[in-house]
């Protein structure tokens, strides 16, 4: 699940996020460390807080060659978070930035 990414996108606390769904702060903080899941419930709430579709609750993975697993670290979740403000023009000026670096 991308909820650091969404969190650092909108400003708040994970204790924040907690108290907004009615969860205590250290099951959320599982949630965003991949040590545990939420319900279906909660995952619910969390689309309803933070304003998204499922895709961008649970990111699209396997597009972008990475497990459920891997965790980003904070230069990455920076990136992310910066690439979904930008219009959608410009993320695709981005992709062919990146698609021209790695050849």
């Amino acid at each position: 699940m991308l909820l650091k990414v969404l969190r650092h996108e909108k400003g708040v606390t994970q204790n924040e996020v907690a108290m907004a769904i009615g969860v205590e702060r250290y099951t959320y903080a599982k949630w965003e460390q991949g040590r545990a899941e939420p319900c279906i419930l909660d995952i619910v709430k969390l689309l309803n807080y933070f304003d998204c579709k499922f895709e961008d609750l649970v990111g699209e993975a396997s597009l972008i060659g990475l497990d459920t697993k891997t965790k980003l670290n904070d230069m990455q979740i920076k990136l992310l978070s910066s690439f979904n403000l930008l219009t959608e023009e410009d993320q695709n000026k981005v992709l062919g930035y990146i698609s021209a670096l790695q050849k």
